[in-house]
């Protein structure tokens, strides 16, 4: 059986005021996999749409990863996800559409031996 790759991709972007002064970004990765899921270690099948995908809501600052939030099954949800957990104004101005690396751990730039 071969390695099963992740694939990720920002497909919505915004930016809001941490604490009213820190600029801060959040991001809506659409992905192939379940963050944190084990395929070997969970007693639940993969929670992902019919389109074997999920939508995961992800927060960073200066383009890196600081911390995740919700997953969703859909862009919409994930949104609506995000404006919840953020709980302030969010200028979804769609600057980042890109795709990812390094899978979970959604890296802007290209992950050595990768």
């Amino acid at each position: 059986m071969s390695e099963r790759e992740f694939s990720t991709k920002i497909v919505q972007s915004g930016t809001w005021l941490y604490a009213g002064e820190v600029l801060t970004e959040v991001w809506v990765v659409k992905q192939n996999f379940e963050s944190g899921y084990e395929e070997d270690f969970d007693d639940r099948p993969e929670e992902l749409n019919d389109e074997r995908e999920t939508f995961q809501v992800v927060i960073a600052r200066a383009r890196q990863m600081i911390s995740l939030g919700p997953a969703k099954l859909s862009l919409l949800d994930a949104i609506s996800a995000a404006e919840e957990v953020i709980s302030t104004k969010i200028d979804w101005t769609n600057h980042s559409n890109q795709k990812l690396f390094g899978g979970w751990r959604y890296s802007i730039w290209p992950v050595p031996g990768e």
